[in-house]
């Protein structure tokens, strides 16, 4: 009884939510109607009134704050660590360090679209198979620490004991285009993506020259096409310097879209329990009707 409630609740709302249309009867009336009222720069002058920029609004504004976790994947030396590093504001690195193990980092990013929401963006920056290491003398588990003997080995976070895309909302898979290797990796870790993830094929190292770019856009794009042109949502082609940073802003449009795909499971999660809510203040209501003054 209460399912159909909320379903009926839910369908005679709907009747009440305005439509926005974006046509330009539309937007000229809204505008119109506010135009009158709206003060010109020369007015706020005179009143001595400053706008508020858009730093300060997201700062002092009453957005919601969504948890945004990013998934980096990609062969080995294909840029991952370098492509954290430049998200978090980092300068490029030129000698290679292999990443021994898991490493996430929160990133300052918002969404030009929503600027009022806070975004914690987490960022993973995965490895597929970490070296064993060597028991650490601070190793504080008892029974391990008292167990170890010389020659065994503890186990640090890669893909092969942690779940990655756990709570993942985005995918970005590294290539190396001088390297076709590398490539085919890629393709094979989209097939392992879930279906509600978006993913972004990224080609580094476009400062290379013409004909050390092994793997081209057009080859990816085609490729991408023939095996996952089915998807919800098709892997995105990009391809990015990281030591110009050329196409991060590509990549950050990017992120655009599963951070919107979030926003909206998260509004239609509280839009349901919004219509419950109601549906259960009305039934509450009907009870106090019976309630005696005696």
């Amino acid at each position: 009884a209460m399912g159909n409630d909320v379903s009926q609740m839910s369908t005679t709302l709907s009747e009440y939510v305005p439509s926005f249309s974006s046509s330009n009867g539309a937007s000229t009336a809204a505008s119109s109607t506010t135009g009158a009222e709206a003060l010109n720069a020369e007015e706020y002058r005179r009143r001595g009134i400053s706008k508020m920029d858009n730093t300060m609004r997201a700062k002092y504004g009453q957005g919601t704050t969504y948890n945004f976790k990013l998934v980096i994947r990609g062969d080995m030396s294909v840029g991952k660590s370098t492509l954290l590093r430049r998200l978090r504001g980092g300068n490029f690195i030129a000698e290679y360090e292999q990443t021994r193990e898991i490493k996430t980092a929160h990133v300052s990013w918002r969404a030009k679209s929503c600027p009022e929401d806070n975004v914690a963006l987490e960022v993973w920056d995965v490895v597929d198979r970490a070296p064993k290491r060597a028991v650490s003398e601070n190793l504080t588990l008892a029974a391990s620490a008292q167990s170890a003997t010389p020659g065994q080995h503890t186990f640090p976070l890669d893909a092969t004991v942690v779940d990655v895309y756990r709570g993942a909302h985005a995918c970005v898979v590294l290539v190396d285009p001088s390297k076709r290797w590398t490539f085919e990796y890629a393709m094979r870790e989209l097939q392992k993506v879930p279906l509600h993830i978006p993913t972004a094929l990224v080609l580094n190292f476009r400062d290379y020259p013409e004909e050390k770019r092994g793997v081209t856009r057009d080859e990816a794009e085609e490729a991408v096409e023939d095996k996952f042109g089915d998807r919800p949502f098709k892997p995105f082609v990009l391809e990015i310097s990281l030591l110009n940073c050329f196409g991060l802003g590509a990549l950050s449009t990017f992120l655009h879209v599963p951070f919107l795909c979030l926003k909206r499971a998260t509004l239609e999660q509280a839009l349901t329990l919004n219509t419950t809510a109601i549906v259960q203040a009305q039934e509450a209501l009907e009870a106090v009707k019976g309630a005696s003054y005696e």
